[in-house]
């Protein structure tokens, strides 16, 4: 053992002795996005901590920029893994939203109390109430979802913050974070992107288009028209209607390099 990693505290020293380097980085990443447990992405996040100890001891700028990256990576997954954790445990489909007594119920916890938003038959006003009052209180259902189950897999505090703020980075976004040539912290990449124009905090918060985005990953447009009333049909391609010509205009605005 060297005098360096002699002198580092014994937790330490037992990640470095049993970190391994990847074969390749780009087949760590793959091996992390696999993954379908927080428990063995939790491992992965320590193996890049040991390498990163590694790195530094023995002076590889390579290594410890790999390290980083590869912390990032299973940051990110944690979240997305926690995440669907969350959605699954509501038979809904959706924080805030369940069956009792015959009826659906839709409710939200804000400031200091638990606000009851809708009880009846119809499931989609249910979720009408619960993105209204999310918007209202400012309350974020699957990164709040999502956080219980990062503690209730030992993360704490700042880690488990970043990990489900990571998981809801558009993917360009997290990219450049990765790629930078020195990447930052979970933590700093999390600050860094938290102190972004107020119209990107709009589109990327909660019900924005980030959440309409995830509305549409899990939710078949042909299985949800088919399940319409014809009343509700009217409504729902009025709503349509709507959201394209907002996004037409949205997208004629935006800067013209963007591809």
């Amino acid at each position: 053992m060297s005098t360096a990693v002699a002198n580092l505290p014994t937790y330490v020293q037992e990640k470095v002795g049993h970190a391994q380097l990847p074969a390749e980085y780009k087949a760590a990443v793959k091996a992390i996005r696999a993954c379908d447990s927080i428990d063995i992405v939790k491992h992965y996040s320590d193996k890049a901590d040991a390498l990163a100890v590694m790195a530094k001891i023995y002076k590889d700028k390579g290594l410890e920029t790999e390290a980083k990256r590869l912390k990032l990576h299973t940051f990110r997954k944690m979240g997305q893994l926690a995440e669907k954790l969350a959605l699954s445990d509501s038979k809904s489909g959706y924080s805030g939203i369940y069956w009792k007594g015959g009826k659906w119920v839709a409710q939200i916890s804000a400031e200091g109390k638990t606000n009851m938003l809708y009880r009846g038959d119809d499931k989609q006003e249910a979720i009408r109430c619960r993105q209204s009052a999310e918007i209202k209180y400012g309350v974020d259902a699957t990164v709040r979802g999502s956080c219980t189950k990062l503690q209730e897999s030992g993360l704490t505090g700042e880690d488990v913050r970043s990990a489900a703020y990571l998981a809801k980075m558009p993917k360009k976004v997290f990219n450049k974070a990765v790629n930078m040539p020195a990447p930052s912290t979970p933590g700093i990449v999390r600050q860094k992107d938290r102190s972004c124009s107020n119209a990107w905090k709009k589109i990327s918060f909660g019900s924005g288009l980030i959440g309409m985005r995830s509305f549409c990953n899990c939710n078949n447009p042909k299985d949800l028209a088919r399940e319409l009333t014809m009343s509700e049909a009217v409504k729902a391609k009025e709503l349509a209607i709507e959201i394209t010509e907002w996004l037409d205009t949205f997208d004629q605005y935006l800067p013209q390099d963007v591809e």
